[in-house]
C-alpha cells in the first residue's frame, strides 16, 4: 500500500511541507500537523517588535493560543504541539515569577514535549526543577546527564506519541554550548554530550519500539543543526531554537534519508 504523510509546521507562522513515501499503487493519506515553538524568553504579553511593526504589538500568548487552536481544529487527531526552549527567562513578569505565568500558559495550550534549552539553566538547576515539576507535559533532553552518567531527575531522552495510528518518536537535544552561556555554578555536575555520538543509539532504539517517525527537537541553533543533518542517518525532521534565526522557508538537508520502508522519503527540515 503506497502512503503519502504529509507534514504541516506551524511555528508562528504557518508552514506547510509535503513529503511522499512509496511501495505500492493505491494511496493513502496521513496528514501530520507540527506546531512550534522557540525562544519566546517569557514574552507571554503583546509587546513593539520594530522589525515588524513599529506601531502595533505583536505576539503574546492569546494570539499564540488563538492560532494553536484553529490550526488544531484543523487535524484533531494529528497534530503535535513542541517547544523548542528558551521559554522561560527574559521579561519582567516572567523574571520575577521565575517562569511560572509561562508554565501555566503553556499546560493550558496543553504542549507535547518540550526540550530544555541553554536559559532554562539560569535561575540555577533547582528552580529548573520546580518548572519541570510544574508542567503537565515532559520535559526532554537526551545529552544531558550527570557525574554519574544519568539523565537529569524527570527529564526524558524522547517520547514516543501516536498520532493517526503513526508512532512518532520526539528526541531531545540541548547545546552543547550551555556550559558556557550561563553560569558555570549553574550547570554544576553537569555534561553535555555531543549529540553525534548518543543519537546513533537512541535511534535504533526508539525503532526498535515501532517508531515510524522520528522527530529531533534542538535547542543547538540553526548551523548545529545542519551539520548534524549530514552527519547523522535515521533523523527524519528537526525542529529547533536557539539561534534565532528567522527561517521563511524549510532547509532542506538531502531529500532521502534512512527510514522505515513506510515512511520513506521524507524531506529534512528546519525550524529555528
Amino acid at each position: 500500500m503506497k502512503r503519502i504523510l504529509h507534514i504541516f509546521f506551524v511555528a508562528l507562522l504557518f508552514l506547510v511541507l509535503s513529503t511522499a513515501g512509496a511501495f505500492s499503487a493505491e494511496p493513502s493519506t496521513i496528514d501530520i500537523t507540527i506546531l512550534h515553538v522557540n525562544d519566546t524568553h517569557g514574552h507571554i504579553l503583546p509587546y513593539l517588535k520594530k522589525s515588524i511593526n513599529r506601531k502595533i504589538p505583536v505576539g503574546g500568548a492569546a494570539q499564540l493560543a488563538a492560532m494553536i487552536h484553529d490550526e488544531r481544529i484543523k487535524n484533531p487527531d494529528g497534530t503535535l504541539l513542541l517547544s523548542g526552549g528558551d521559554m522561560f527567562q527574559g521579561t519582567a513578569v516572567s523574571n520575577v515569577f521565575r517562569g511560572k505565568p509561562v508554565i501555566e500558559i503553556m499546560n493550558y495550550v496543553t504542549f507535547d514535549a518540550m526540550v530544555i534549552g541553554n536559559h532554562e539553566f539560569d535561575w540555577k538547576q533547582e528552580v529548573l526543577t520546580t518548572i519541570i515539576h510544574s508542567a503537565d507535559f515532559p520535559f526532554l533532553s537526551a545529552n544531558i546527564v550527570d557525574t554519574q552518567g544519568h539523565y537529569i531527575p524527570d527529564v526524558q531522552p524522547y517520547i514516543i506519541l501516536e498520532r493517526k495510528g503513526l508512532k512518532i518518536a520526539v528526541i531531545g537535544i540541548t547545546t552543547v554550548e550551555t556550559v558556557t552561556t550561563t553560569k558555570p555554578d549553574n550547570v554544576k555536575g553537569l555534561t553535555f554530550l555531543n549529540p553525534e555520538k548518543i543519537l546513533p543509539p537512541l535511534l535504533k532504539e526508539v525503532r526498535n519500539r515501532g517508531a515510524d517517525m522520528v522527530i529531533l527537537l534542538s535547542h543547538s541553533g540553526l548551523d548545529a543543526d545542519r551539520k548534524l543533518a549530514k552527519k547523522v542517518d535515521g533523523l527524519d525532521v528537526i525542529v529547533g531554537g536557539h539561534s534565532h534565526t528567522a527561517v521563511t522557508d524549510p532547509v532542506v538537508v538531502g531529500t532521502r534519508l534512512s527510514c522505515r520502508p513506510d515512511v520513506l522519503d521524507y524531506i529534512l527540515a528546519f525550524w529555528n
